[in-house]
């Protein structure tokens, strides 16, 4: 694919807003309750301030899913705030694979997407340690790309959407849902993986 793959994964979250809008039927003019999706990450900083290059690129894409993510869920009401920590030296000999570890709200990303981690060897401040990896479907990945954590944020983001009212009282004057005349409809995979 050429381009930007940002913005593949930017109209993907979109849609993903439009879904969990629709679902609950969100009141456009504002979500029922604003909620917070926190993205929480940890990384081994040396004393100089620096950080490993896979932690580097995992810090990017944070910082894309981050604005991708706000401008996905704003139309329901959800914010998305990061955390970033900092590993010391002597917390990362206890533990490498505590470093460049992503929890979206409450859960490991690794349990969002139903994935693992294992380890690989690093460089850079890390040495000759081994770090810790994100497996998702079989590909092993060192840094984490920006689809991960977007789909990981939508998934968690879901469950804050709060519908504004009844499903029955988002079409006035009718028992349920409106119609939409296609019946062929068919699942976003990308939103179940």
């Amino acid at each position: 694919m050429t381009g930007n793959p940002g913005w593949r994964w930017a109209g993907l979250a979109c849609c993903g807003a439009v879904v969990l809008s629709l679902s609950g039927c969100a009141n456009p003019g504002g979500a029922a309750q604003d909620e917070t999706l926190v993205i929480r990450w940890q990384r081994l900083v040396d004393d100089a301030g620096d950080t490993c290059g896979r932690c580097g690129a995992t810090e990017r894409s944070i910082a894309d899913a981050q604005r991708i993510l706000t401008a996905a869920l704003k139309p329901v009401g959800v914010g998305v705030r990061v955390i970033k920590t900092q590993l010391t030296a002597e917390q990362f000999n206890l533990d490498p694979t505590e470093s460049n570890r992503i929890w979206i709200g409450d859960e490991p990303l690794e349990t969002v997407l139903g994935a693992t981690s294992g380890a690989s060897v690093c460089a850079g401040c890390c040495g000759d340690r081994p770090c810790r990896t994100t497996v998702v479907d079989g590909q092993s990945y060192d840094a984490i790309p920006v689809e991960l954590i977007v789909r990981a944020g939508l998934r968690v983001a879901a469950d804050l959407v709060q519908p504004a009212a009844p499903a029955s009282a988002c079409v006035p004057g009718r028992d349920g849902p409106a119609e939409t005349g296609e019946s062929d409809l068919q699942p976003m995979p990308w939103l179940s993986r």
